[in-house]
């Protein structure tokens, strides 16, 4: 397949190796048409790659690639194999997908109709978002010197969130219900969103963000009410 790609190496034996972060960072400066070409043969190369070496994680990329859109007919990857790969996959192949099911109390709490089946979703759209947004190459972060998030970052999420020690309920720019969780790591607080979906019953990862500085109740009433 010709043409370099972000992302991916060959060694002089012909071996390649691939970079989720190298691949995603010339996605995001890339020109329009050039995204398009460079994600899809980023993801035929990897969904090649894993089909000869990684049977675990080929499976992993059908089943994203299989998955319905939305609601309880999405394929379930499984938390465990969310990470900067499957990632970076998803983004290159422009497919949202559900990882697993919120546990059924915490969707009770949110107001779920169906709270034993919700499932936990990420679209590509909103990675893209936040990295734009909040990751390294962002002008906000190099302006206000917060930690950038990376990809590995967002793989994690789920764990910040379920984690935190603030957490509520609020609404976004376009007043759709998100839940807003944060919690403070050394000399920063990380802030967590997810949308609440209740139609598709999914909360979906919407974005994330590193703030400098110490989180207390004030702070985070006031986040709740942005």
């Amino acid at each position: 397949m010709g043409g370099s790609v972000s992302g991916v190496e060959q060694d002089e034996n012909g071996n390649l190796t691939f970079s989720p972060e190298k691949f995603v960072l010339g996605f995001l400066g890339g020109a329009a048409g050039s995204k398009a070409v460079m994600s899809g043969k980023y993801a035929i190369m990897r969904r090649m790659e894993a089909r000869n070496k990684d049977k675990k994680l080929y499976n992993v990329f059908k089943a994203i690639d299989s998955s319905a859109k939305y609601g309880s007919k999405m394929n379930l990857v499984g938390k465990e194999n969310l990470n900067a790969d499957t990632l970076a996959y998803a983004l290159a192949k422009n497919k949202r997908f559900a990882i697993n099911k919120l546990d059924e109390n915490t969707a009770r709490v949110l107001g779920f109709k169906y709270p034993q089946d919700v499932r936990r979703s990420i679209d590509p759209s909103d990675v893209i978002h936040t990295l734009n947004r909040h990751g390294i190459d962002s002008n906000l972060v190099k302006l206000s010197g917060q930690k950038p998030v990376t990809l590995d970052d967002i793989a994690k999420y789920q764990d910040y969130a379920d984690n935190a020690t603030h957490k509520g309920v609020s609404k976004g720019k376009r007043q759709e219900s998100v839940s807003v969780s944060a919690n403070q790591l050394d000399s920063e607080y990380y802030v967590i969103i997810e949308q609440i979906r209740k139609g598709q019953n999914e909360l979906g990862f919407k974005t994330m963000y590193f703030e400098r500085g110490i989180l207390n109740d004030e702070k985070f009433n006031k986040l709740l009410k942005k």
